[in-house]
C-alpha cells in the first residue's frame, strides 16, 4: 500500500537502523535472471573487471568458511572463459579431494594467464545491466513491486536530464562464494544504494551513520595492521605497498560494538533486498550458497 512505502522511505532516511525487504526479488523472470542466460548472450564478449582472490588461511572458520582469500589483482577475459573457469571449479568441488589442473584465459590482446581453479576466486564486478542486458532491467521495472532504481520515481535523478547523469547502476555481480568487498560509502559518501541478491547468499556487515573521526576509528579497528584507508575504493589496490584487509573477524565486529558503531551482522538469501543509507561504511562476503549451485548472483545499483 502506499502507507507501506512512505513508511518504507522514511525507514530509509535513518541511519542507525538497518532496512532489508524480504523478497523483493522473487518476481523477476526466472527465464532471464540466469546465469546460463546471461553466459549464452555475453559469452563472446570480452571484459575488464574481474577480480582475483588466492587462499591464504585454509583452517579459518569463522562466518561458516573453512578458506580465507585475498584480494590480489585484476584480469581481463571473455565472459565465455569465466563460464569454463566457473565450470571447472564446480567440478572441483563435486570431485574433492581431486584437484583441477590449472585453466588459460586469454586478454584481450590474446595473452595467455594462468588461473589456479582450486585456489583462486574470480569475481566478476560492475557489470553495467542497462548496457549490456537491457530485457533484465525492462523486466526488473515491471515486476519489482516498489521503484527503487536510479531515475524512479523515488530518486533525484528523475529530475535530471537522461544525457546528463552518472552511471549509477543497476549492475550484475557473479562470483563463486568466497569473495568479499571490503568496507566502503557508495559514492564517497554521497548517495544512497541498494543491493539485491538473486542467487547464492551475502554476507553484509553495515556501521550506523558516524562522524568522519568516528569512521577513521572504525577503520582502523577493521584493518588490523594494513594501511588501507577510508577514502580508498573499495577494491583499489593502486598504491604500492597497501593491501586491501581481510574479511573482519569477530573480535573486530565486537570491538566495533563496544565503540558504537552497532554493526549490522546478516544474511542476505536469494531474493532479499537491503537498503544502504548514504555515508555508512559497509562490506559484503559471498555465502555458500543454501541451493546446489556454487555460483553468486547479486545486482546493486546507487
Amino acid at each position: 500500500t502506499d502507507d507501506d512505502k512512505n513508511f518504507l522511505l522514511r525507514c530509509f532516511e535513518m541511519d542507525d537502523i538497518t532496512v532489508i525487504i524480504k523478497g523483493l526479488g522473487r518476481r523477476l523472470s526466472p527465464e532471464l535472471w540466469n546465469t546460463p542466460y546471461l553466459f549464452q548472450k555475453l559469452g563472446p564478449m570480452m571484459y575488464h573487471r574481474f577480480r582475483r582472490y588466492c587462499l591464504v588461511d585454509s583452517s579459518h572458520t569463522q562466518g561458516g568458511f573453512e578458506k580465507r582469500y585475498e584480494e590480489k589483482d585484476w584480469l581481463s577475459m571473455t565472459i565465455g572463459d569465466y563460464q569454463r573457469y566457473l565450470d571447472a571449479r564446480e567440478k572441483m568441488l563435486s570431485e574433492a579431494p581431486k584437484e583441477q589442473p590449472p585453466m588459460l584465459i586469454y586478454d584481450c590482446v590474446g595473452r595467455p594467464q594462468e588461473v589456479d581453479v582450486n585456489r583462486e576466486l574470480i569475481y566478476l564486478l560492475d557489470l553495467p545491466a542497462q548496457s549490456y542486458t537491457p530485457e533484465l532491467m525492462v523486466d526488473m521495472r515491471k515486476r519489482m513491486p516498489f521503484d527503487l532504481l536510479p531515475g524512479g520515481e523515488n530518486c533525484l535523478l528523475r529530475y535530471v536530464s537522461t544525457n546528463g547523469r552518472p552511471q549509477m547502476g543497476p549492475n550484475l555481480y557473479i562470483s563463486p562464494p568466497g569473495t568479499y568487498t571490503w568496507f566502503h560509502e557508495d559514492g564517497h559518501g554521497t548517495v544512497d544504494s541498494g543491493h539485491l541478491c538473486l542467487q547464492g547468499r551475502n554476507e553484509v556487515v553495515m556501521l550506523r551513520g558516524l562522524c568522519n573521526s568516528n569512521k577513521e576509528v572504525a577503520i582502523d579497528v577493521l584493518r588490523g595492521c594494513r594501511s588501507f584507508d577510508i577514502h580508498r575504493l573499495p577494491h583499489d589496490s593502486s598504491r604500492r605497498g597497501q593491501r586491501i584487509p581481510l574479511w573482519p573477524t569477530a573480535e573486530q565486529i565486537r570491538r566495533l560494538r563496544r565503540m558504537g558503531a552497532s554493526p549490522s551482522v546478516f544474511v542476505l538469501e536469494a531474493g532479499d533486498y537491503v537498503h544502504i543509507n548514504r555515508g555508512r561504511l559497509h562490506a559484503f562476503r559471498k555465502m555458500t550458497p543454501a541451493e546446489d549451485s556454487q555460483v553468486c548472483v547479486s545486482v546493486a545499483w546507487d
